[in-house]
């Protein structure tokens, strides 16, 4: 166990250790406290003029305008802006397809599931494939429901009664 006064000495020499650090900007070596060890800059002189230095830039020619633009190296930026951008992803990704419901040809950007070239075909679709004849599992009874659903019983009396009947049989 340290002494108290052996305790303030060690924190005390702790205090005094000095780290040497190169500035980014001029190349001048200088000291610092331990605890400022990753310090970049030996004063504030060096660090305005090194945030006021202007930084690389990389001209690179618009493929879709054909602007010569500037840009940093670090952003993988090709077009000189979201304009062309936009034009560049509607012309790469378009695609024909053929309409499921009329068989008319439309274009559709790839990105996109479209099987329909209008509205009217999408409610055309929804109408025709909207429902199918059951058979309900508990009564027998034939009932009409919509295809998306998953529905078992002709009612929820049915549903009730077949709960009940799964339910007594589990005892």
């Amino acid at each position: 166990m340290l002494t108290p006064a052996e305790h303030h000495k060690l924190h005390n020499e702790a205090r005094r250790k000095k780290a040497t650090c190169q500035c980014h900007y001029c190349g001048k070596k200088f000291d610092v406290p331990y605890r400022l060890r990753n310090k970049k800059y030996c004063s504030k002189e060096c660090l305005l003029k090194a945030q006021k230095m202007p930084r690389s830039r990389e001209v690179k020619k618009c493929p879709i305008c054909g602007k010569i633009f500037e840009t940093c190296p670090s952003t993988k930026t090709q077009y000189c802006s979201k304009v062309c951008a936009g034009k560049a992803r509607t012309n790469e990704s378009l695609e024909t397809r053929t309409c499921i419901v009329c068989g008319k040809i439309f274009q559709s950007l790839k990105s996109r599931k479209r099987v329909y070239c209008s509205r009217e075909c999408v409610q055309k679709a929804r109408s025709q494939n909207a429902s199918e004849t059951k058979i309900c599992k508990f009564c027998g009874k034939k009932f009409i429901s919509r295809k998306i659903t998953n529905r078992k019983y002709c009612s929820k009396e049915c549903a009730k009664k077949a709960y009940r009947e799964r339910i007594k049989n589990n005892k």
